[in-house]
């Protein structure tokens, strides 16, 4: 009786397994047709906008140059990569290469970024790597950038490693955005972002130029 008790539990959970995973590709299928059909952008959060007025001083200079670059390191749904389409990378010859494994099992972003991305008319000008960065940053080598924006994995060793492999990738005279300079300040010192970014400053010297130091951290480059 225990067995056979047993036997039927075993079945209706890799049914009920089943059964989710279907549920789930299901629902993501739908989930594209709908975007499809609705044609307007899609996000389920904003961590972005606030930093629009320092981008457009910062970054507008940059915009219609034809054989500009940018690298972003962190892209989820898309909304920082929508706005340098729109408003910098606006010649047909600039590019945008992001970053981002998306590793999300439920809810993945990808189906947003993809949408977002094809509804700025811009997609032919966007690479999309879903790879860790501290992979894809080395397959991107000798590639040269204009603009890096880190805003990847929000731990110090993370960011540590993409602002070393980002320097190696930034053209001399380019930018290198930092994002979260100042997040989550209760953390322990040796796991927070500025940690990392602080370690950087100080190994960059007098080869960089810091523009910026606030919730964010710019950078400009003077020599290798």
């Amino acid at each position: 009786m225990h067995r056979t008790l047993v036997t039927c539990l075993n079945k209706v959970t890799r049914a009920s397994d089943l059964t989710l995973k279907y549920l789930r590709a299901v629902r993501e299928k739908q989930f594209e047709r709908q975007l499809r059909r609705v044609g307007e952008f899609s996000y389920t959060s904003d961590w972005t906008s606030y930093n629009y007025s320092n981008w457009e001083t910062w970054f507008v200079p940059y915009r219609g140059q034809p054989n500009l670059h940018i690298l972003e390191i962190g892209s989820f749904e898309g909304r920082s990569a929508v706005w340098f389409l729109e408003n910098v990378l606006t010649h047909p010859g600039a590019q945008l290469v992001c970053v981002d494994p998306m590793p999300w099992p439920v809810n993945p972003p990808r189906p947003r970024f993809m949408h977002n991305i094809q509804r700025t008319g811009r997609a032919s000008q966007v690479t999309l790597i879903q790879e860790r960065s501290e992979i894809a940053l080395t397959q991107l080598l000798p590639a040269s950038f204009d603009i890096i924006y880190i805003d990847g994995a929000h731990d110090a060793i993370n960011v540590l490693a993409d602002g070393i492999y980002s320097w190696e990738l930034l053209k001399v005279g380019g930018l290198m955005l930092f994002d979260d300079y100042l997040w989550e300040p209760d953390k322990p010192e040796h796991s927070r972002c500025q940690r990392a970014i602080d370690l950087l400053l100080k190994h960059f010297g007098d080869r960089k130029t810091l523009i910026h130091q606030g919730y964010q951290a710019l950078i400009r480059k003077e020599a290798e």
